[in-house]
């Protein structure tokens, strides 16, 4: 026999086999602790993620709506959250809608004419090509020709005489029912609530009451703004 050959006896052989199955049996049993811490440690901090929600909605519960708080929906799996807000001074787009329909009632005019009557109003002249690029620039379909706000009596046609140019603008008379709205919307024309006023009548539609209503808390929002306004310190 060769001085490098080892003869094992069967015992040695089977204990080798038995030491490499419990080495086999321990790393199995770390294995599975390390699972098991692993899946205890998700379980712990699910809870903690539920119950900071949980938190989280108890708190905009009690704040919600005050103090200039905004709470928004951020995600279906993420609670509320609060987001700072600072009102302006004056919220002047707070009642444009109920100024624009009495505009379009006072001129009889739809949404679109309103929109380019707003966009030319502080226009001293344009032109056509001008007027045209403004009105592609709404998000409408379809928007009034200059010929039908001439015909409407709200722009007017001057021709240049040096350079026959032929340029445009609003009639003094369509300029004074936009001022008038623009200080509805500022507050410093109030509505009237005389029974005069169309949307005041007893036989006024739903809807008009429901304008009529809107006028009222405009002039009554604009009286405390005033009010709040003239009480802040200089």
């Amino acid at each position: 026999m060769g001085p490098g050959i080892k003869f094992h006896s069967e015992e040695a052989v089977q204990m080798r086999k038995e030491n490499a199955r419990i080495r086999k049996e321990k790393m199995k049993i770390l294995r599975d602790r390390a699972n098991a811490e692993k899946r205890e440690l998700a379980k712990i901090k699910k809870k903690e993620k539920l119950q900071k929600i949980a938190k989280l909605k108890k708190e905009i519960k009690k704040s919600f709506n005050t103090k200039g708080i905004v709470v928004t929906q951020v995600s279906t799996k993420i609670a509320r959250r609060e987001i700072s807000y600072t009102p302006p001074s004056l919220d002047f787009l707070k009642f444009f809608g109920v100024a624009k329909t009495f505009l379009m009632d006072k001129l009889n005019i739809n949404e679109k004419e309103i929109e380019i009557l707003l966009r030319i109003y502080s226009e001293p002249f344009f032109t056509k090509k001008e007027y045209e690029r403004m009105k592609k620039a709404c998000n409408y379909r379809s928007m009034p020709t200059i010929e039908s706000f001439i015909k409407k009596g709200f722009v007017c046609k001057h021709i240049q005489k040096n350079t026959s140019n032929v340029i445009y603008n609003i009639t003094p008379q369509t300029k004074v029912h936009l001022e008038n709205f623009y200080n509805k919307l500022k507050g410093t024309s109030p509505y009237s609530q005389d029974p005069s006023n169309k949307f005041a009548k007893p036989n006024a539609s739903e809807k008009e009451k429901y304008v009529f209503e809107e006028m009222k808390a405009s002039n009554t929002y604009h009286i405390h703004e005033k009010e709040r306004r003239r009480l802040e310190p200089k």
